[in-house]
């Protein structure tokens, strides 16, 4: 079964079956040129306020177009707070992965941030939309991240909320991470949830040893290793992330492991 085209796409009002929706230009563009659909093939709208709909194209042209909605295929969904990616603008390849990669992961919000070890101050918010956009659509989100400004990172720390924990990837600690037993992060752990609710990760060169003295300092900030080799910072952000959406999964296979349980017949 070939599967169907999926954008994403603003209602102006609350969709229904059999309602005609217009369709943007670069959304036209898409659909014609690139995946050569015409009038009667049918296509998906999305977003996380109006859920997934098919709909069949009744019009096809390259600068307008009409859909006529058929069914919901996928209903409405709350958009959780998705974990938060801080992260050092790097250069355009690098960074436009680290949003592609993010979206995929389930960012919901990208803070870029300047470190001492900045090398580039550039953000071009226009394009990682576009990224965040196409590859919510190939990877079945309903929700797109959002932005924030480009700030210091000692500004985005200071407001970072102290009851939520955030990982900061380090290459490495000689002390090892904080597991006190009353830390949040312990007590994350003990109740599934992951480990993190977001993460920082810093520029090509690395957090300064100030900055690193700074972060350590705040109760709410906790030391992420990614292994014992050095990581590019797009390939720390990728790892780290996905550690945070793995973590609940981990810690269950751990305890079926510690206890024995027949792992055919657990449940995650």
């Amino acid at each position: 079964m070939q599967t169907l085209p999926r954008v994403y796409y603003h209602f102006t009002k609350s969709p229904y079956e059999g309602q005609l929706c217009p369709l943007p230009v670069e959304i036209m563009h898409y659909l014609v040129s690139v995946m050569r659909c015409g009038v009667s093939d049918r296509i998906r709208l999305f977003n996380a306020q109006a859920g997934e709909w098919e709909a069949e194209l009744v019009v096809t042209d390259r600068k307008k177009g009409h859909v006529r909605l058929i069914s919901q295929a996928r209903p409405p969904v709350t958009v959780e707070a998705d974990p938060v990616l801080a992260f050092a603008p790097l250069k355009r390849e690098a960074t436009d992965l680290v949003v592609r990669m993010g979206t995929e992961l389930g960012v919901g919000r990208f803070a870029p941030v300047i470190c001492a070890h900045s090398n580039t101050h550039k953000v071009k918010e226009e394009r990682w939309q576009v990224i965040a956009r196409e590859a919510a659509e190939q990877c079945e989100r309903m929700d797109l991240p959002t932005f924030e400004p480009l700030q210091a990172v000692e500004a985005f720390l200071q407001t970072w909320p102290p009851n939520k924990i955030l990982a900061v990837a380090v290459e490495r600690m000689e002390n090892g991470p904080y597991l006190e037993p009353q830390s949040l992060l312990v007590q994350r752990i003990r109740q599934g949830l992951p480990i993190a609710d977001g993460v920082l990760i810093g520029p090509e060169g690395g957090f300064s040893p100030g900055e690193k003295k700074y972060f350590f300092s705040l109760p709410f900030v906790v030391p992420l290793s990614l292994g014992p080799c050095i990581l590019r910072a797009e390939t720390a952000a990728v790892t780290a992330l996905g550690l945070l959406q793995c973590w609940p999964s981990v810690e269950a296979w751990s305890k079926i492991v510690r206890e024995g349980q027949d792992v055919s017949r657990s449940k995650f």
